[in-house]
């Protein structure tokens, strides 16, 4: 007598088994992306709290884009972002606190902001879009 079983039933099982092991799920990709721009998202207000202008800029994507609507420029490029850092960071003293940040789509990251320095205090947000390399590709700044 034979104790034959359809293969369907004998190996999927193991099949469902090794692609729940093998491959990582959407949501750990999403989990991993999320925290990966978040880290960039700190490490970008670390750099600028210590008015460490090459730090901040190794974060960005060579032709990168800060547009800042409250000073009412856009900068494009290297050597256009150390200066907005140097101008509107280092020579105000701007020191930024993360209040919030909410990751959408894995490269887009909305972070609510305080801003503190010469100037007073403010509020604001700043919206960073990530490259695939994990730089930052574009800031479109504004307070609140």
């Amino acid at each position: 007598m034979s104790d034959h079983r359809p293969a369907l039933d004998v190996f999927a099982p193991d099949v469902e088994a090794s692609d729940r092991r093998d491959g990582p799920t959407a949501s750990t990709d999403h989990r991993r992306e999320e925290a990966t721009v978040n880290t960039l998202v700190r490490d970008f207000i670390r750099a600028t709290n210590a008015f460490d202008v090459e730090a901040a800029l190794r974060l960005f994507a060579a032709d990168a884009v800060i547009e800042d609507a409250s000073v009412g420029d856009t900068f494009v490029g290297a050597a256009r972002i150390r200066a907005y850092l140097e101008t509107y960071f280092v020579r105000h003293h701007t020191v930024t606190t993360l209040i919030s940040s909410e990751v959408s789509g894995g490269r887009h990251v909305e972070a609510r902001v305080e801003f503190t320095g010469d100037f007073g205090h403010e509020t604001g947000v700043l919206k960073l879009r990530i490259d695939t390399d994990g730089r930052i590709e574009r800031i479109d700044a504004d307070l609140e």
